[in-house]
């Protein structure tokens, strides 16, 4: 989570994808979760996978809900794409993978499982330790 909007994520995760392309998988906000499934389920199996919001997909997008649901399944290690039904069910069994994702907001962390997750805010000058946000947001 990026505090206000400072260079970097972007460049970031191209250089890292560039130092390992056959590890990392970029996951987008276009199309649909259909779409994205699909895509997830064809890349193969990779380490990391990255996702850069940009701005305009803010925490009101009705597309937030399911990346998070996407990025859960997938986090699980059993994704299944029903993608061009005619074909049947395409299922991806992996090991959990690492999934980043780089957001100039704060998600509602009540779509995410508590287990799962860390919310670092990165600004100018230092990237702080994780804020562990509980569900319950007043507990801070």
């Amino acid at each position: 989570m990026i505090k206000k909007a400072i260079p970097g994520k972007s460049t970031f995760f191209k250089w890292y994808y560039w130092r390992n392309p056959e590890d990392v998988a970029f996951i987008s906000d276009a199309g649909h979760v259909g779409q994205l499934r699909k895509y997830l389920v064809n890349c193969g199996d990779c380490r990391v996978y990255l996702c850069d919001l940009p701005r305009s997909v803010n925490t009101k997008s009705k597309v937030i809900p399911q990346i998070i649901q996407t990025l859960e399944i997938l986090k699980n290690g059993m994704m299944i794409s029903a993608m061009y039904g005619g074909r049947g069910l395409q299922p991806k069994c992996s090991m959990p993978a690492h999934i980043f994702i780089c957001a100039s907001f704060i998600p509602d962390t009540k779509l995410l499982s508590p287990d799962r997750w860390y919310i670092y805010c990165v600004d100018n000058t230092d990237v702080q330790k994780p804020m562990r946000l509980m569900h319950d947001h007043k507990s801070k």
